[in-house]
């Protein structure tokens, strides 16, 4: 019997981790809280809820942002941040439509057992479900998506 050509083959395991719609943040250069996060491959550029921004330049013209961080509901989950460098302002359009000049920062990132470098952009986000996004940028190269799966890398203790 002869088999077909266009059959598929087999693809070795995938190495990259599995995240879930959801999973917990970890910025551990700008705040000790865990965030939950909503993984969002429709975005580019991965955002987080912040008020209070203010610009400041240097002389030689270096931006450096302010702010204060919310990670959660509560009030106990705000942290100041001072004199973080922005590495770009870009022009971002939210899931309503509106546009926005957004101030882009590098930080680091761990979800799960990964730890990486990304870019985050400050917004306020108080109307939406989730502090933080996760884009298409922190994803690629790192992690597959199961749309059904929910806080597979782990989720934040009870207390």
């Amino acid at each position: 019997m002869r088999e077909a050509a266009n059959q598929l083959v087999p693809v070795a395991e995938p190495t990259m981790a599995v995240v879930g719609w959801r999973e917990v943040a970890h910025l551990p250069l700008l705040t000790p809280t865990l965030v939950r996060a909503k993984i969002d491959t429709g975005a580019t550029t991965s955002a987080i809820h912040a008020s209070g921004i203010t610009i400041a330049h240097r002389a030689d013209g270096e931006a450096f942002v302010s702010f204060t961080l919310h990670t959660t509901d509560q009030s106990d989950g705000q942290e100041r941040v001072s004199g973080h460098p922005v590495v770009a302002f870009r022009f971002v359009r939210s899931s309503t439509g509106e546009g926005e000049y957004r101030p882009v920062i590098r930080t680091a990132l761990v979800i799960g057992q990964k730890s990486f470098e990304a870019e985050v952009s400050l917004t306020e986000r108080d109307r939406m479900g989730y502090r933080m996004l996760i884009g298409r940028e922190a994803l690629r190269g790192r992690f597959h998506i199961d749309p059904e799966g929910s806080f597979l890398q782990g989720k934040i203790p009870k207390t």
